[in-house]
């Protein structure tokens, strides 16, 4: 994780866990749209490939996509909550 906010996501860990009962899970079901340098350990980032060196060393672990250019986003249909 790049930087953490915690004041952005005020749920505990062990809340995401008794929820879900796994990282996977809460992964699953949990989207960070438009991600940047921003990450949470219970969420999935999606983002543009990075467009610059600059950017990619910074860029959070996502999964990549261009929402102007794909027609469906890279996650199972009906799995978000």
């Amino acid at each position: 994780m790049i930087y953490k906010r915690p004041h952005s996501v005020l749920i505990s860990e062990d809340d995401y866990l008794s929820f879900y009962g796994f990282l996977e899970n809460a992964k699953r079901n949990n989207y960070n749209i438009g991600a940047g340098a921003w990450s949470h350990p219970f969420w999935t980032n999606l983002d543009l490939p990075p467009q610059s060196y600059e950017f990619a060393a910074v860029q959070a672990e996502c999964l990549h996509i261009d929402l102007v250019k794909d027609k469906s986003l890279a996650i199972d249909s009906e799995s978000v909550l």
